[in-house]
């Protein structure tokens, strides 16, 4: 089958679904709007989608007034491809299945261009909570959902800050994210909490919603004879992402913690599985996340995780019960979870085994297969 995923970039959750595509002998294409700094591009280079003439007016305008890291997130968030060049590509690639990322601008383009040469095989993919409240839309969302794919796939069960059970959209799917586990050896550890030392993971960009800030509040708290560190790893490269760095240096610096907490930058994806090794624990304190693959990441070498109720993989650590669940902006409730988990090193590997579980058990390509068929044989034939 030949297959094609459009998104905003390559993201890291997309990398095992693209590779266990490929490896069944699909033909894996991907359009995306930028390149991410650091990207694998393993199975597939994904091609820059052509700009259209408004796009590139608006986007020059935007960064002559607004500082570098704002206007790359509104050139992202208002990229408008050329309807041409996209219309030329599909009739030249003829997919079997085109899979466009997010209700926006470039899903509605991409969605008009299928419809107008007849490629009736779209899934928008979304990472919106499947089970949810029914939603009012307004006029505007309702002419939105109509140009969009009705058929509609998310790896997001539920909002782990507001259960509700009962009701999903007609046409909507849940398809599990995948991360790929049977090649290793032994992601559970020979050891945790080294010399009684319980070692923190924070991972995510030097950027607001990653709130990195709420970790240092909580460890601001914690008693110092409280054996506990934190390593944070970012991508640090915008001039936004270099100024939030150093103001989070700044902070830990003022409350005298660089001997609990260290900052890394642009660690290389391929790196990260023998990182997650010398760790015994994810902390994710974002005030929000669609997604927050690093969940799955973590969970399937042999860590917990701690994180907020507002990451959308939080219904993971629920599920799995391997690890504890808090609000964002609560430094008092992080400070206490992380004192509990201090001093219990066999509560830890506990986390770490029920984690590896639940991911070789619910977050297999098999998994994700198995629900992509599903969907497919239900929509389209």
């Amino acid at each position: 089958m030949k297959i094609l995923f459009v998104a905003p970039r390559y993201h890291t959750n997309q990398i095992p679904i693209v590779e266990g595509l490929v490896k069944e002998g699909n033909r894996v294409y991907f359009w995306s709007q930028f390149t991410g700094l650091i990207e694998e591009h393993r199975a597939v280079k994904p091609v820059i989608m052509r700009k259209s003439f408004l796009t590139t007016i608006t986007s020059a305008i935007r960064h002559a007034i607004l500082p570098g890291g704002a206007a790359e997130l509104e050139d992202m968030k208002k990229f408008i491809p050329s309807p041409v060049w996209i219309l030329i590509m599909l009739m030249k690639l003829k997919p079997d299945l085109v899979i466009t990322r997010e209700k926006n601008r470039v899903s509605r383009v991409v969605s008009i261009c299928c419809k107008i040469i007849g490629i009736k095989n779209v899934i928008l993919y979304i990472q919106d909570p499947y089970f949810h409240k029914v939603e009012n839309k307004s006029f505007r969302q309702k002419i939105k959902s109509k140009i969009l794919p009705k058929v509609i796939y998310t790896p997001v069960k539920y909002d782990t800050s507001n259960k509700c059970m009962d009701y999903h959209d007609s046409h909507s799917y849940f398809v599990p994210l995948v991360y790929t586990i049977e090649n290793q050896i032994s992601p559970i550890h020979a050891e945790y909490m080294t010399n009684g030392e319980l070692r923190l993971l924070d991972i995510g960009k030097y950027r607001g919603y990653k709130y990195h800030f709420g970790a240092i509040e909580a460890f601001k708290l914690l008693s110092q004879d409280q054996n506990v560190s934190l390593t944070i790893i970012g991508q640090c490269k915008s001039e936004d992402e270099i100024e939030y760095k150093a103001k989070l240096l700044s902070k830990i610096q003022e409350y005298n913690l660089e001997d609990r907490i260290r900052l890394l930058d642009n660690v290389p994806y391929s790196e990260m599985a023998n990182i997650y090794k010398d760790y015994d624990m994810l902390l994710l304190p974002s005030k929000s996340e669609s997604a927050g693959m690093v969940i799955l990441e973590a969970m399937g070498n042999g860590m917990g995780v701690i994180c907020t109720r507002t990451c959308g993989l939080a219904y993971c650590v629920e599920e799995s019960g391997c690890g504890d669940i808090y609000t964002y902006d609560d430094p008092e409730e992080l400070a206490k979870i992380i004192s509990k988990y201090a001093s219990a090193p066999s509560f830890v590997r506990e986390c770490a085994n029920k984690a590896y579980s639940y991911i070789a058990e619910n977050c297999s390509f098999e998994n994700y297969m198995c629900s992509l068929n599903e969907l497919i044989c239900s929509e389209f034939k």
